[in-house]
């Protein structure tokens, strides 16, 4: 089978570079594939997978951000906010719903700190006015 160059850049790295015989992505209007000897084109990436498969036949799956692609001369350039494995994806949800978990903890800790600090105040207000009287 044909190939192509096909590159995908996330903005923190290159995910994939090389010769690909098709790739697949998600846009606006849904699926959209590519295979060697594409008209020239661009489009708007959405979130959702990327399938890629090199020249060996060999398949890799992505998940994207949005972003958009570029299809010319035989080129495919993938431009996307982030671009992860699947292992990487569920790291990155863990990693992040276990941060959201400290954040509400800090939360309840500082409410309670101020219920504490309310309480101390009331306490001290109270024991001024009985001295003033």
């Amino acid at each position: 089978m044909k190939t192509f160059k096909l590159e995908v850049l996330a903005s923190d790295r290159p995910f994939f570079e090389g010769d690909s015989e098709s790739v697949t992505f998600t846009t606006l209007d849904g699926q959209y594939g590519v295979l060697a000897g594409h008209r020239n084109t661009i489009l708007a990436l959405s979130e959702g997978l990327i399938k890629i498969t090199d020249e060996k036949g060999n398949t890799q799956e992505a998940i994207s951000g949005p972003g958009m692609v570029k299809i010319q001369d035989g080129n495919v350039f993938i431009l996307t906010e982030r671009c992860e494995t699947r292992e990487e994806y569920v790291f990155r949800l863990e990693k992040e719903e276990e941060i959201r978990q400290q954040e509400l903890y800090l939360q309840r800790q500082s409410a309670n700190e101020y219920k504490m600090a309310q309480a101390g105040i009331a306490r001290a207000m109270s024991k001024l006015k009985k001295g003033n009287d």
